[in-house]
């Protein structure tokens, strides 16, 4: 990922943050890629996930450097919005992207991140208590097993890219702040929110 200095985020933590967020990604392994959820572990720094065994990246992936792409909140920005003249379009985004080999999950890792998956998102939800893999009959979970393969990616590189605007004037910023503000969606206020905690890193 094209990351420039102004754009670079260099908190870890705060790449992580940004993953269990927004833990629907993108695996991209040679040129295959599959949209699919991914469970973070942090103490073990890995990633895992799974794919249909009928998928081809099932065979493409496993012993493989893989590539786990997060995108975060995006917008668009006007030159509108702008206090500055004579200025494009742009977009500003979040994303991390996480590099590392992948490892086939044996059965029972499989398992355990199945149900680490389903706790994770029915956490969420209400009312409880949530649903979880307890419900459905222990042959029915191992046959539609057989059917996926469990992945697991260290994280051997993270990449992350918070474009908030940083290469524009202080004054640029907080008009297009107030703008997004006023349009208003879980987009463009995210954007804002992420962009007034930065706002120490913009130009005099």
């Amino acid at each position: 990922m094209y990351v420039p200095d102004h754009f670079l985020q260099d908190d870890r933590e705060a790449a992580l943050d940004l993953i269990e967020r927004h833990e629907f990604g993108l695996l991209v392994a040679g040129a295959d890629a599959a949209h699919i959820p991914f469970v973070l572990d942090r103490r073990q720094g890995l990633l895992r996930c799974h794919v249909a065994r009928a998928n081809p990246l099932s065979r493409l992936a496993v012993g493989k450097p893989v590539l786990a792409v997060f995108s975060g909140p995006h917008c668009y920005v006007s030159p509108d919005w702008y206090e500055t003249g004579g200025q494009v379009p742009t977009w500003n985004y979040m994303a991390v992207h996480v590099t590392g080999t992948a490892t086939e999950l044996p059965a029972p890792a499989l398992e355990a991140h199945l149900r680490a998956l389903v706790a994770q998102e029915e956490c969420h939800l209400s009312p409880k208590p949530a649903w979880d893999m307890g419900r459905v009959q222990a042959d029915k979970v191992a046959a539609m097993q057989r059917g996926i393969v469990g992945l697991e990616i260290p994280l051997e590189r993270i990449d992350a890219k918070w474009k908030l605007s940083q290469n524009r004037t202080l004054a640029d910023r907080r008009k297009v702040v107030a703008a997004l503000r006023v349009r208003g969606g879980e987009n463009n206020t995210a954007i804002a929110d992420a962009m007034e905690r930065s706002e120490k890193d913009a130009r005099p």
